[in-house]
């Protein structure tokens, strides 16, 4: 649902604007934009995001109740919960009008995720073997997903300044 409100209601210019200038898309009738390397980069950058989030969330051992190692299903809500903060945050920072609307979302969208965990949680026929819990138990677990989004920004950080220096 964020996504669709921000793909509709964020505009920077406006439609008039937009259709009569010239230069907002003769760019794209050239073919200047999309390159075959800017696209190779892209899906590498996708790569070694995704690489992060495999790598941080089953090789820092992540632990659970009473200090027990985790089960692959709880690494994986790790790694979901990581990419929903991520492109929520992403979303954030790229959207042009921020307003009350759209911080709401934020905060429904990241909570949503986590207001869900807690109710399958609580009701044993979801069986989602207490991954609230297991989440919650520990701020190391905490600190190793806030862990994997900083260093996943400041690689965004320096990826764009390699891109710009090198006018990718």
């Amino acid at each position: 649902f964020p996504i669709i409100w921000f793909g509709i209601y964020d505009v920077e210019k406006s439609e008039d604007e937009l259709v009569n200038d010239v230069r907002y898309y003769k760019q794209g009738i050239i073919n200047k934009l999309f390159r075959s390397n800017r696209f190779l980069i892209h899906n590498g950058y996708a790569f070694i995001e995704a690489f992060i989030i495999y790598f941080i969330s089953y090789n820092f051992q992540i632990i659970g109740v009473n200090g027990k190692d985790d089960d692959i299903w709880y690494n994986g809500t790790i790694m979901f919960f990581i990419i929903i903060f991520i492109v929520n945050l992403r979303m954030f920072k790229y959207i042009n009008s921020i307003n009350i609307i759209s911080i709401i979302l934020f905060i429904f969208s990241v909570g949503s995720f986590i207001v869900t965990l807690y109710a399958t949680d609580k009701y044993p026929s979801f069986k989602t073997f207490n991954h609230y819990t297991q989440l919650t138990s520990s701020y190391r677990n905490l600190l190793i997903i806030f862990f994997c989004v900083f260093s996943i920004i400041v690689i965004e950080y320096g990826i764009k300044k390699i891109m710009v220096k090198y006018n990718f």
